[in-house]
């Protein structure tokens, strides 16, 4: 069975470097394959040249819910586009 999970990097806040914000940078698979790491960003190193990343299980309702939200949006924002067409359209 394949588990998957979530590569994020911290990286300081701007305003407030105490705190952290958590970066995606891609995901990993651990299969029977082994465990294979795809990267959509590159993580940077921190000011010692280390480079740290950690993995999350991946969180199905979650990524359940962002699905639904961005197809709510795409739902939106054709009815937007829409309804400006018809404005201009006359």
């Amino acid at each position: 069975m394949k588990k998957m999970y979530n590569v994020v990097q911290g990286q300081p806040r701007y305003n407030d470097p105490s705190k952290n914000d958590w970066v995606q940078l891609g995901v990993m698979w651990d299969d029977s394959k082994g465990m294979r790491i795809k990267f959509n960003a590159l993580p940077l190193p921190n000011k010692e040249g280390d480079v740290w990343v950690r993995m999350y299980p991946k969180d199905d309702k979650a990524n359940q819910i962002a699905s639904q939200i961005r197809q709510r949006a795409k739902i939106i924002l054709s009815q937007k586009i829409l309804k400006m067409r018809s404005h201009f359209n006359g």
